[in-house]
């Protein structure tokens, strides 16, 4: 039992502050659709900038760097009145084109890179007979408290709650005299920020670095904004049952028949069928 606790906690501090991530931006009514891109280049400054000094610091310029990126491709999407939906397309190309080269420069590889320093350490281990076999590390703490905080700053910070008034009624903003454009930046903000905390607990549990390591999960983190209705308990419910089944589906490989692939996919077929099955109660 305490090996699926630890499995689904390492998978939920991952795709939480994710999910918080792209809440936020659909609130502001600017849906994150580069929210994979963010995800996979945040893993990978981090991961790259461990090598020059402490994770601390690597976390600090890493999640710097990736807000820098959003902003840049933020305030073009502002200024030249591109579609924000263009824009995060171009920046998940971008991204999957960008890291093999940095990649390559670094390491001298395009593939993947094992370094055993940028493991994190655990600050709550299950063992058996000695062994470890799971816990709580330093960067799924980090990245639980990022979600925690993001859902914080939506709910009950002042510029936090701008962000959702702008998504329901941008006018009202407007006659309030608050910025609609600096409210949509300081969501780009807090959601490159959150996104950036996910890549630090993916690299934190695995210690390496390996190409298109998001596996989509800022696609499904997507998804589970509205399979949560977009509240808090809804999404934290969503987060948590995804992960429960991803982490199911990989424990039973080791005991079914079935292709190992197939089984990888069941999570995304639930989820699948959970929206199909949402979006015709919706209807009725």
């Amino acid at each position: 039992m305490n090996i699926v606790i630890a499995a689904v906690l390492s998978s939920f501090a991952i795709l939480f502050p994710l999910t918080v991530g792209a809440l936020i931006s659909e609130k502001s009514g600017y849906l994150s659709i580069g929210l994979e891109g963010y995800l996979n280049l945040g893993a990978f400054l981090y991961f790259l900038l461990q090598t020059a000094m402490s994770p601390f610091y690597a976390f600090i310029f890493s999640a710097c760097l990736l807000i820098v990126f959003a902003l840049v491709f933020d305030s073009y999407s502002i200024i030249f009145s591109v579609d924000h939906f263009i824009v995060g397309l171009a920046i998940n190309l971008l991204v999957s084109g960008l890291i093999p080269i940095l990649s390559e420069q670094a390491f001298g590889t395009k593939g993947p890179i094992f370094r055993g320093e940028s493991i994190s350490r655990y600050v709550v281990q299950f063992m058996s007979n000695s062994t470890v076999y799971g816990g709580v590390r330093i960067t799924d703490i980090v990245a639980m408290v990022a979600g925690i905080a993001g859902l914080i700053f939506l709910t009950k910070v002042p510029r936090g709650m701008y962000i959702s008034v702008m998504g329901t009624n941008s006018r009202a903003l407007e006659i309030a005299g608050i910025s609609i454009t600096h409210t949509r930046l300081t969501a780009t903000i807090a959601t490159a920020f959150l996104a950036s905390c996910s890549g630090v607990a993916m690299i934190g549990s695995l210690g390496a670095w390996v190409p298109n390591m998001s596996s989509g999960k800022g696609w499904i983190a997507l998804v589970l904004v509205y399979l949560g209705q977009k509240s808090i308990v809804g999404i934290l419910g969503s987060c948590l049952l995804f992960c429960l089944f991803q982490t199911l589906t990989m424990g039973f490989q080791k005991y079914s028949m079935l292709m190992a692939e197939f089984l990888m996919a069941v999570p995304y077929l639930a989820i699948t069928i959970f929206i199909v099955i949402f979006s015709l109660k919706k209807r009725k």
